[in-house]
C-alpha cells in the first residue's frame, strides 16, 4: 500500500516514509529493484492499478502475491485471500516467478540432505544462521515446502480435488475455531481427497527423495528447460572485495574444493593470468585440465591445482509444452485459473 495509516495497519510498526526513502536510496545507488506486493482481499485491492503505475513509472518491477492461508499463526487469512482468478494478474507471470522458485530448488544442493520436516525443525540453528556452505547441506523449508505444495496440488487434481480445497476444510475444521491441528490431521485432510496420500506425504515429509516433480509439470504441459553455462564449473563463486577477488562459495565436493580452495581465500591468478573480476576467471578457466591456480591465504601465497569440469545447468526454465494434448491444456487452464479439474 501507498497510504501510509494502512501501512501502519498492515505492519503494526512500520513508517512508510523510511521504506519509501529506502527504495529511493536504492534506485540512486544504480540498484535494480523489484516490489512485492501481497495482495489482500477487503485491504489493498482498490491500490493495485495505482501501485503498478507508481512501480512502473520508476522503472520498478512489480510482483503481486497471493496470501498464504496456511500455517499456525493468526489470523490464518483465508479471507483475504485474493487469487490469481481476480485477474489483477497473468498466467505467466505467476508462471514466470515459479520458474525461479524451481530453478533455484533444483540447483540447490542440500535438497537431497534435507528432508522438508528437516529443515523446518532445524530452521532456528541452520536456515537463519546460514554460512558459506550452507547450499550444500541444508534447504530452505520455505522452498522445499513450496514446490511440495505444487505437487500437492497438481496429485490432487488427478482425482478432482485441489490444495485450496483441502485448505478451506482445514480452515473449516480448524482455523476458523482457533484450534491448531496435528500432522496426522493434516495428512488425513488430504488423504481424504486422494487415500494414496496417507502413505505418499509422511514420505514428502519425511525422506530426501523429492516427488515426481516433472511429472506432475507433465500433467499439466509444463516442462523444466535446463540451460548450460558457457563457462568450465570449478564449483567456485567469487566476489569482489576491496579489489581483490574473494573465494565467496566452494562447493562441497567440486573442482575447487578437491584442489584445496577454502572460503575466504584470495584468488590471486590462473595460470599467471591476473585475476581481479569474476569475468577474469570465467575467461581463464579450462575444461578437463590442470590449471595452475595461485590463491593468498592468511598472508600466504600457494599454488594449487585446479582441474575444472564441463560446463554445468546453469539454470532451468519452466516453459509451456509445444505439441501439448488437449487433456494436457485443459489441465494447464484449469490449475492457473484455479478451476475444478475435469476427471473422467
Amino acid at each position: 500500500t501507498l497510504d501510509p495509516e494502512k501501512f501502519r495497519k498492515i505492519t503494526r510498526w512500520g513508517d512508510l516514509s523510511k521504506v519509501l526513502a529506502g527504495v529511493e536510496a536504492a534506485r540512486a545507488a544504480g540498484l535494480r529493484v523489484k516490489i512485492n506486493a501481497v495482495a489482500l482481499k477487503g485491504v489493498n485491492e482498490d491500490e493495485i492499478e495505482g501501485l503498478m503505475q507508481w512501480a512502473h513509472g520508476l522503472g520498478m518491477d512489480l510482483t503481486l502475491i497471493e496470501v498464504m492461508p496456511l500455517g499456525e499463526i493468526e489470523p490464518a487469512r483465508l479471507d483475504q485471500f485474493l487469487p490469481l482468478t481476480a485477474g489483477l494478474s497473468e498466467p505467466d507471470d505467476l508462471l514466470t516467478d515459479l520458474d525461479e522458485d524451481l530453478s533455484r530448488y533444483r540447483l540447490t544442493p542440500g535438497r537431497g540432505v534435507q528432508s522438508l520436516r528437516e529443515s523446518s525443525q532445524e530452521a532456528w540453528v541452520k536456515l537463519y544462521k546460514a554460512d558459506a556452505y550452507s547450499a550444500d547441506a541444508q534447504v530452505s523449508y520455505y522452498l522445499k515446502g513450496a514446490v511440495v505444495a505444487l505437487c500437492l496440488d497438481l496429485h490432487l487434481r488427478r482425482s478432482g480435488g485441489s490444495l485450496m480445497q483441502v485448505l478451506r476444510q482445514l480452515w473449516l475444521s480448524h482455523g476458523r475455531w482457533g484450534r491448531g491441528y496435528s500432522e496426522a490431521a493434516l495428512v488425513e485432510a488430504f488423504a481424504t481427497q486422494a487415500p494414496d496420500l496417507a502413505t505418499q506425504l509422511p514420505r514428502w515429509l519425511r525422506d530426501l527423495d523429492d516427488p515426481d516433480l516433472d511429472g506432475y509439470l507433465s500433467s499439466v504441459g509444463l516442462f523444466l528447460d535446463a540451460e548450460m553455462a558457457r563457462t568450465p564449473w570449478a564449483g567456485l563463486t567469487p566476489r569482489q572485495e576491496a579489489g581483490c577477488l574473494i573465494a565467496a562459495r566452494v562447493v562441497r565436493g567440486g573442482p575447487a574444493e578437491q584442489a584445496g580452495l577454502m572460503v575466504g581465500d584470495e584468488l590471486v591468478a590462473l595460470d599467471q593470468q591476473r585475476l581481479k573480476t569474476p569475468e577474469d576467471l570465467q575467461r581463464a578457466l579450462r575444461s578437463n585440465q590442470p590449471q595452475t591456480l595461485l590463491i593468498a591465504r592468511r598472508s600466504q601465497l600457494r599454488s594449487l591445482v585446479l582441474c575444472s569440469q564441463s560446463p554445468q545447468v546453469e539454470r532451468y526454465r519452466l516453459k509451456r509444452v509445444v505439441d501439448a494434448t488437449d487433456e494436457q491444456l485443459d489441465a494447464q487452464q484449469r490449475w492457473l485459473l484455479q478451476q475444478p479439474a475435469r476427471v473422467g
